[in-house]
C-alpha cells in the first residue's frame, strides 16, 4: 500500500514522549500470541483451560507466560475465586 513509511510520518519531528509511548505499546503487544489471547478474552471472563481450547496451537507454558506478561502490563486482570477447587479467571 505505502512504499515508504517516511512519506507518511517524519520521524525527526516526532515528540520524544510520543515516540516512547508508541515504543511501549509495541513492546506490550509484540509477539505471536498476545493479540490472539486478548481476542479470546474479549467476550467474557474465562479460565485458563478455556483459553487453551480456544487457542489449541499455544503450549500451556507459553500461555501461562503471556498471561503473566499481560497481567503485569495491566492489560488483563487475574481473578482468584476462593472455592474448592480454587477458580482463576482472566
Amino acid at each position: 500500500m505505502y512504499k515508504n513509511i517516511k512519506t507518511l510520518i517524519d520521524l525527526k519531528n516526532c515528540k520524544p514522549d510520543h515516540a516512547m509511548a508508541l515504543i511501549e505499546i509495541l513492546n506490550i503487544f509484540s509477539g505471536k500470541w498476545k493479540m490472539i489471547i486478548i481476542c479470546a478474552l474479549f467476550q467474557e471472563d474465562i479460565r485458563f483451560t478455556d483459553i487453551r481450547r480456544l487457542i489449541p496451537a499455544i503450549t500451556p507454558r507459553m500461555l501461562s507466560k503471556e498471561l503473566k506478561d499481560l497481567e503485569m502490563d495491566g492489560i488483563i486482570k487475574r481473578t482468584v475465586i476462593d472455592s474448592t477447587p480454587v477458580l482463576i479467571k482472566y
